[in-house]
């Protein structure tokens, strides 16, 4: 499993994301998308010490979720997803939109 990622990153313009996106196409039971706002919500929780882990990492982390949980890969993956953009949005203050060419008034 893991080489397959490795190689995958070795071709022009494929990075990691990009390399795990087409392993869960192939075989969305055994992969997933690895996500910087999943990271960033794994580390949240104390997964990891650092918000760049390995793919290798971060999907032994989300098979370990998924078996715990009773889901799939996917629906761990958007959940983490979800989890850490959820509180970005109700840590980002609001902002009036001031825009004369959108027409909006603050």
């Amino acid at each position: 499993m893991p080489y397959q990622h490795g190689i995958l990153t070795l071709l022009k313009g494929v990075a990691v994301p990009t390399a795990s996106a087409l392993l869960m196409v192939r075989d969305k039971d055994r992969h997933t998308v690895i996500d910087v706002n999943a990271t960033w919500a794994l580390c949240d929780l104390g997964e990891f010490d650092t918000d760049d882990p390995s793919y290798l990492d971060y999907l032994t982390v989300c098979q370990g979720i998924s078996r715990h949980c009773g889901r799939d890969l996917r629906t761990v993956d958007r959940a983490l997803f979800e989890c850490r953009a959820s509180r970005r949005r109700r840590r980002r203050p609001r902002r009036p939109l001031n825009n004369p060419r959108l027409g909006r008034r603050v």
